[in-house]
């Protein structure tokens, strides 16, 4: 891990996470209010009766965020792991058995591909109806095709090596091999792309809030930026402070998947620097 605290920028934005992380952990304590609740006079400013300010129904924008972090933290994770639950798997097995397979496996993935994400995002959440499982899974879809080619393309270079021969060759069967001999070797590469899925889940969760389609008994960022848009021109901190919170939450998570990266690649950090 020298590598990785070598690098601030990768340094700062753990920091900055890990305050994001304990924020969440401690909405209930840190924040003084019910995010749901009115509490004050409406739109009042930063600093009077509200450290951050209250939006259009008076009701308190630190309070919303701090507590906004943890539904946005989970989805991004849950997200995240769904996602690589499924791009591993399908890139397995595309990889290391080819021919036909790896033609289906992947015309499928093509399919999914051609869809605009954001459309077929919508889509689904409204058939399934905005609730915080139906998120997940809409985000989970769009996403784990680009881990899916990744996890293929380093299998495909791995199933011809000599260790695999020599697995073969003491009797392991397909499934074993893929798990402990194929998967370990996929496993840097997994773990960067899954630390920016987290990042690119946070994005697309708050733009399905914005829009409306969140779970209406749980309050996001997106929410509260979509809730207050119309109150920007003369209300600024109703929005600016959750959109504040989105950017640096997944420009830490960036920083942090960066730093993973140039750790488990020292060469590649080195050409960049």
């Amino acid at each position: 891990m020298k590598p990785f605290f070598n690098n601030r920028s990768a340094a700062v934005g753990l920091v900055v996470l890990v305050i994001v992380v304990v924020a969440a952990a401690l909405a209930g304590v840190l924040a003084p209010h019910d995010p749901w609740q009115t509490v004050g006079r409406p739109l009042s400013p930063p600093g009077e009766a509200f450290l951050l300010g209250s939006d259009g129904l008076g009701r308190d924008i630190l309070s919303g965020i701090l507590h906004g972090a943890r539904v946005s933290l989970m989805i991004g994770i849950a997200a995240a792991i769904v996602s690589v639950c499924i791009g591993v798997a399908v890139g397995l097995v595309a990889g290391y058995f080819g021919g036909r397979v790896d033609d289906v496996v992947m015309s499928l993935t093509e399919i999914i591909q051609t869809i605009p994400s954001f459309v077929l995002m919508v889509v689904l959440v409204a058939i399934f109806q905005p609730s915080i499982t139906s998120i997940i899974v809409a985000i989970a879809v769009v996403s784990w095709p680009p881990l899916a080619r990744l996890v293929r393309g380093e299998v495909m270079s791995l199933r011809t090596r000599e260790f695999i021969e020599a697995a073969r060759l003491s009797g392991l069967g397909d499934v074993p091999i893929m798990l402990r001999e194929i998967l370990p070797n996929c496993a840097s590469h997994i773990i960067v792309m899954g630390s920016l899925m987290v990042a690119n889940a946070i994005l697309l969760e708050s733009a399905l809030s914005f829009l409306g389609l969140s779970d209406p008994n749980v309050i996001t960022w997106g929410y509260m930026i979509g809730s207050s848009r119309a109150l920007l021109h003369f209300a600024w901190w109703t929005c600016v402070f959750p959109g504040a919170a989105i950017f640096i939450t997944v420009l830490a998570i960036n920083l942090v998947g960066e730093g993973i990266n140039d750790a488990f690649n020292p060469k590649l950090a080195r050409q960049r620097a």
